[in-house]
């Protein structure tokens, strides 16, 4: 049986607000932790991530990000929308990857700014994750058309 330390600190630099897509659901914070040295973090997963929050600004996920931040000060908040979202009706929905992608994009800029304004000085990062030969990537969403 596997046990897993406590920790007593009730203090955590992030969060990640991402799908709840089992697909993703390892791979996400893997990721986050690799490419951004981040080392815990609360984890909220609703269904569409960025959609949930372009969809209803005053909603769930807007709720769970300030609880997050009152309970445990977090700073900075990765924003993870997915490959073959359910929510946005999976990649059938999207007439090319160009398509997919710009979609994704757009609505992680949104949320970035509704964010941002309910949550003062909190840092968003917006990023897709991709599956690219098989293989689950995080890219920025920022810059992307």
């Amino acid at each position: 049986m596997s046990s897993y330390r406590f920790s007593t600190d009730h203090h955590t630099h992030d969060a990640i607000l991402m799908c709840i897509d089992f697909r993703f659901s390892q791979a996400v914070p893997a990721l986050v932790r690799e490419q951004f040295g981040a080392e815990a973090f609360d984890i909220i997963a609703l269904a569409g991530a960025a959609k949930q929050i372009v969809d209803d600004p005053d909603g769930i996920a807007i709720e769970q990000l300030k609880l997050s931040k009152k309970l445990h000060d977090i700073k900075r908040i990765f924003l993870v929308n997915h490959y073959d979202c359910g929510a946005y009706g999976g990649n059938k929905a999207f007439s090319s990857w160009e398509a997919f992608r710009a979609r994704h994009a757009e609505d992680l800029r949104k949320a970035v700014v509704i964010v941002t304004e309910a949550i003062p000085g909190i840092e968003v990062v917006p990023l897709i994750a991709e599956v690219k030969n098989g293989q689950i990537a995080l890219t920025s969403a920022e810059n992307s058309e």
